[in-house]
């Protein structure tokens, strides 16, 4: 009886971690996509790379442990910003 338990407060824990990752690589990515937005005077590599460097700085990845793959593509009117981990 006691196993059962444990396993489902273990998956508990582990989807929470899930959820709080998630939180913090969406919040990091619109940050990022934020910033990029903000700086409407910057060319667009410079607008990339202010990007880069925001969501490197807003995203610890703490509860994970993976490499984070994360791309920028700012347009005339839209930034997109995606990232997988």
């Amino acid at each position: 009886m006691s196993v059962p338990l444990l396993l489902a407060v273990g998956a508990a824990v582990d989807y929470v971690r899930v959820l709080n990752v998630r939180t913090e690589l969406q919040t990091s990515l619109d940050a990022a996509a934020l910033a990029a937005a903000m700086a409407e005077t910057k060319t667009k590599s410079e607008r990339e790379a202010i990007a880069k460097q925001y969501f490197k700085r807003a995203f610890s990845g703490e509860d994970g442990g993976g490499e984070v793959d994360f791309k920028v593509q700012v347009n005339a009117k839209t930034i997109t910003a995606q990232a997988r981990y």
